[in-house]
């Protein structure tokens, strides 16, 4: 069996954070499987170079929606491909979507695998000590734009008058002085400051999720209308203190999976038995 896959993902000041953090996440859990999984961001023509040295059978993509139209699958034909918040049009063999984002245009080949018992966070999370310190984590995506920051800023003011902290494009920042307090915040660090954060901000991506399974109390400020939907679908069953909808132009979008799973943060298990599957059988 060949122990080496390629992982084709995101990571940039702008965009992709989160993308990549789930990829290092199954990095680490697959290495002790002995698979080795290679990280390639923003150019998926080296996984193409490279399969003349590799016997690949099986590549990961994992990329923001905007930037799944430049992948071409059929250039990637020589391997099966496991797909994360897949929206494009093109129709990938594998399809693992962690969220009930999927609309009626996503399209799905031979089998898939759906729900929020797909969605991958880090392994430790739900042994993490929770606790309800007296301060506000805002964590709106890799990267915040500052418009959107303003906003939460000025209904915080309103809502919330103890210390609030802002992660944002990988810094650590006092919200009310801009400060930055600590650059290149360590993961460790960040999920620490969740488990002990009593009210957190957040969008509708895995920051949600992890927020969920850590039982707190969560504002969620969606960036598009995935986010929306995704925050929309977990509102049926979990309760948010509020939706701020800063975008009005969000509508509902049909869903084709809408069978629910409990949170339980074994996610990323899962996701690793799958690839462990797949190379076992293509391997």
């Amino acid at each position: 069996m060949n122990n080496t896959i390629f992982s084709i993902t995101e990571n940039n000041i702008k965009s992709g954070k989160g993308h990549y953090t789930r990829q290092m996440e199954l990095k680490k859990y697959l290495s002790k499987k002995n698979i080795d999984l290679k990280i390639i961001t923003n150019n998926y023509e080296d996984v193409i170079k490279k399969k003349q040295k590799t016997n690949q059978s099986l590549i990961l993509i994992d990329v923001p929606i905007h930037s799944q139209l430049k992948i071409n699958l059929d250039t990637l034909n020589f391997a099966n491909k496991i797909c994360f918040d897949w929206a494009a049009p093109q129709l990938p063999e594998i399809n693992i979507v962690v969220a009930h984002w999927a609309d009626k245009t996503f399209g799905f080949t031979k089998r898939y695998y759906s729900g929020l018992e797909y969605l991958i966070t880090s392994e430790e999370l739900p042994y993490l000590q929770t606790a309800n310190k007296k301060y506000c984590l805002v964590s709106i995506g890799g990267h915040t734009d500052d418009l959107i920051i303003d906003q939460v800023e000025k209904l915080l003011k309103i809502t919330y008058s103890k210390d609030v902290f802002l992660v944002n494009s990988g810094c650590l920042i006092s919200l009310e002085s801009r400060k930055i307090l600590r650059k290149n915040f360590p993961r460790k660090d960040y999920l620490q400051m969740m488990a002990e954060a009593e009210l957190i901000v957040t969008n509708g991506g895995t920051t949600l999720a992890e927020s969920i399974i850590l039982q707190k109390n969560i504002i969620v400020v969606p960036k598009n209308v995935y986010e929306f939907n995704f925050a929309q679908q977990l509102a049926l069953q979990y309760s948010f203190l509020d939706v701020w909808k800063f975008n009005n132009t969000y509508k509902q979008i049909a869903l084709l999976n809408k069978k629910w799973h409990r949170l339980d943060g074994l996610g990323l298990k899962r996701v690793g038995q799958i690839i462990e599957q797949e190379l076992n059988a293509n391997g």
